[in-house]
């Protein structure tokens, strides 16, 4: 009887499946009563992958045979794979009733209960299974994958320590050993089994994938690539690791080729959420917001419940310009998971650019509270908060320091002077792009002086446009640190033998002050892109003037000194290929029209109360307001309901959404007559521009730098007089120029030529000012005096 189910099996064991199935469809269709010979059926389907009628041919041979085991197990692990866990497990349970140590059994009824969600049933099986199998691999693993997924890493690593010999002979165990203790933050640990595994193991493709996952989450985003590529070789069949791959590549900018292994991984079996979520990604990446919505969108219909796939549609949303989709869709991703601190922080940061900076406040906080780790989440708050007018400078203050004392360890400075004799100035930002610190940078980049100093160039943003090649041209040396960790920033840093090192973007979005946390260079100075203190002991100086920051007034606020250049402390660059000035509206109207092209962030309750004054005095004035985010329908809605509130009168009221160019941007400066700055946080690009297309400035004095940054551009060209001193007389300013049409007149077409020549526009004397203060403090510092 033996031999006739024979020939099934060594077809099966030589590889031949065609062939074996059709030997056990003659096989069944000849002995149709036989028990092993559906059993026979059953491991060719299981074979084939065809769970369906693998569970039919076991399901023929248990009702044949009650007693045949294998036929029971076959049918529980078919029943496994077609997710139908609950009759799984009832088999289970009726074979254990006659056997209670059967492990394979055991095993299947802990997998069903796990697949089920009832972790404590599956990890009882598990437990069981050891007891009858000390030591058995995959009850270990399963039971040590439980425990992790309840917060027990400890136990978990426990289990697997109770399993030693496990770890030499089943790749599995070592690789849930490196979990544990990845999860246990003992991270070099980790490493080092997984390592030591895959030098075991040359062909487990699980491994090598989690050593990419590792690499990958310690910013070794290189050494991922090259272990996601073997696990991939290894396993084409998995798309997994081709979905973390297609991340890795992608993180490095290699947009290219991370599409490839994304097209790749969503057509390698049933497509993954996650590889139809890198997908997306990547076509975000690409700039094509459509075919990334689709993905995410197919994302969501194989995994319904994909909170991160409902968070990226609103990162989408957020970076094309429609805030209030974004914000709905992050309260939806909350609705899904609660505890997401990136949630939260971006939800914030939604608000924030909306206009309710209280509310974006609240946000943030509660991103710090769930994820405190995160120092750019903390940046957040900080630059948040300078919008707040509720919080006084002693809170701002308190707030800014703390950065420092969360995320600044003890470090020396390297103290190491250039051989060549030049300093070398090393400048990090991420807005070496189309962005407003561009525009003030690269009239200092030209004019540096090449024979005393050297000018290396950071770049911390994973893109590049004009603007990006333009100042390339102007640096010396140039390094794109966007996919480096802030430890392989820092090593680049030492690496080029920096001086002084200069930050470019305080707590603006995508800085790198964790990278200065590190104190990589002698000298660390922060300049021009934030208006407040980075909060960190590690930056020695910041670099301002005395009417931005005036002696014995400010340095309190700063863990830098200050170091004051002469006023301005900055140069615009105005756009090549601006406007004409155009003509006064008011020449045509008879009525003044006052305009704010700054953020909503920027318009405070303060702000929009001084507005309203304004306009009182004033019965026919009108005022217009242009922002990027009022091209969302919602946000012009919530602030025409917020100046309605205010007391503005709403039908002098013009909400204007943002320009597609940066021409037609500037030429909208042409409908107003005078520019009204906000309170407490002042324009500066938006100041400089106006002024550039011939519109006076008034702008209210505060305390602090962010307050006092209009005075600082007005002085330049002797325009003072805009410059409020309290309230009433921005209130009073505004209006007396309003009253004078003719000397507004004057103003619109005089005011770009007496640009021209004020040191506003004066590159090479901020060079001048700006090289001999690091001269200055090079020579204070230790590394800069003779014999250090």
């Amino acid at each position: 009887m033996k031999n006739k189910y024979q020939p099934v099996y060594a077809l099966l064991q030589q590889g031949l499946f065609p062939q074996a199935a059709a030997a056990a469809k003659a096989l069944v269709a000849q002995n149709p009563r036989d028990a092993r010979a559906w059993l026979a059926a059953g491991r060719v389907h299981e074979a084939l992958r065809q769970p369906g009628p693998a569970e039919g041919a076991f399901s023929k041979a248990v009702a044949l045979e009650k007693g045949l085991l294998e036929a029971w197990e076959g049918r529980v692990q078919s029943l496994l794979a077609l997710g139908r866990c609950d009759e799984a497990a009832k088999d289970a349970t009726r074979v254990l009733t006659r056997q209670p140590g059967h492990v394979p059994m055991l095993l299947a009824l802990g997998t069903a209960r796990h697949q089920a969600g009832r972790r404590d049933e599956a990890a009882e099986a598990y437990r069981r299974a050891l007891a009858a199998a000390p030591g058995q691999p995959f009850a270990t693993v399963s039971l040590a994958q439980i425990l992790l997924e309840q917060g027990q890493a400890g136990q978990a690593l426990a289990v697997l320590d109770d399993c030693p010999a496990g770890e030499q002979r089943d790749g599995r165990v070592a690789l849930k050993r490196a979990e544990a203790l990845w999860a246990l933050a003992r991270r070099d640990e980790a490493r080092a089994v997984a390592e030591a595994a895959a030098a075991r193991f040359p062909q487990d493709d699980a491994v090598r994938a989690t050593l990419g996952r590792y690499c990958y989450e310690a910013g070794e985003t290189e050494a991922a690539v090259a272990w996601l590529r073997q696990a991939a070789h290894l396993a084409p069949q998995n798309p997994w690791p081709r979905t973390q791959l297609c991340a890795a590549l992608l993180r490095l900018g290699r947009i290219e080729e991370a599409w490839v292994e994304g097209e790749r991984a969503v057509l390698t079996g049933a497509p993954l959420p996650d590889a139809c979520l890198n997908l997306g990604n990547v076509h975000r990446a690409r700039g094509d917001a459509v075919t990334a919505e689709l993905c995410y969108r197919r994302a969501l219909a194989i995994h319904p419940g994909f909170a991160t796939a409902v968070y990226n549609l609103g990162v989408l949303a957020q970076e094309n310009g429609r805030f209030g989709a974004a914000e709905a869709l992050y309260r939806q991703c909350l609705g899904l998971d609660a505890h997401r601190p990136d949630v939260h922080g971006n939800l914030g940061v939604v608000q924030n650019i909306l206009g309710r900076p209280t509310e974006a406040l609240a946000a943030l906080q509660t991103a710090d509270a769930l994820g405190p780790d995160n120092p750019h989440t903390l940046s957040n708050i900080l630059l948040t908060a300078l919008h707040c007018d509720t919080l006084g400078q002693e809170e701002l203050t308190r707030l800014h320091f703390s950065f420092g004392e969360r995320f600044e360890k003890p470090a020396a400075a390297p103290a190491r002077r250039s051989r060549d004799g030049k300093l070398r100035i090393g400048y990090v930002s991420s807005d070496f792009k189309r962005h407003s610190v561009a525009y003030f940078l690269q009239e200092l980049w030209r004019h540096h002086d090449r024979e005393r100093f050297q000018v290396h160039a950071y770049h911390a943003f994973p893109g590049n446009d004009d603007m990006t090649e333009r100042l390339k041209s102007l640096a010396d040396q140039w390094r794109d640190i966007a996919a480096l960790s802030d430890a392989q920033a820092a090593a680049c840093v030492r690496e080029d033998g920096i001086d002084i090192l200069i930050d470019l973007g305080g707590h603006t979005s995508g800085n790198r002050l964790p990278l200065f946390a590190q104190r990589p260079a002698p000298v660390q100075v922060t300049y021009l892109g934030y208006p407040a203190t980075t909060g960190l002991r590690h930056m020695d100086v910041r670099l301002t003037d005395e009417l931005a920051d005036p002696p014995g007034q400010t340095q309190e606020a700063y863990t830098e000194r200050l170091e004051y250049l002469p006023a301005p402390f900055l140069c615009y660059c105005p756009p090549a290929g601006a406007p004409d000035v155009a003509e006064p509206p008011m020449g045509g109207t008879g009525a003044v029209t006052f305009g704010s092209f700054n953020k909503l962030a920027k318009l405070s309750d303060t702000t929009l109360a001084l507005w309203k004054e304004i306009l009182a005095a004033l019965p026919r004035a009108t005022l217009r307001i242009k922002d990027i985010a009022l091209s969302d329908p919602g946000c012009r809605a919530a602030l025409a309901e917020r100046c309605a509130r205010a007391g503005l009168p709403m039908d002098r009221l013009a909400l204007l959404p943002g320009s597609p160019t940066r021409q037609e941007h500037l030429s909208q400066y042409g409908t107003i007559d005078i520019a009204l700055d906000t309170f407490p946080y002042h324009g500066t690009t938006t100041t400089c521009e106006a002024l550039w297309m011939g519109v006076p400035v008034v702008t209210l004095i505060g305390e602090q730098h962010h307050s006092r940054v209009g005075l600082s551009v007005l002085s330049s060209l002797d325009a003072t007089a805009w410059a409020a001193t309290d309230k009433a007389d921005y209130i009073g300013k505004a209006v007396a120029l309003a009253s004078d049409p003719a000397a507004l007149r004057a103003i619109r077409h005089s005011l770009r030529e007496t640009m021209r020549r004020s040191p506003l526009l004066d590159g090479r004397r901020l060079a001048r000012d700006l090289e001999k203060a690091l001269e200055t403090i090079w020579e204070r510092s230790p590394a800069g005096r003779p014999g250090q």
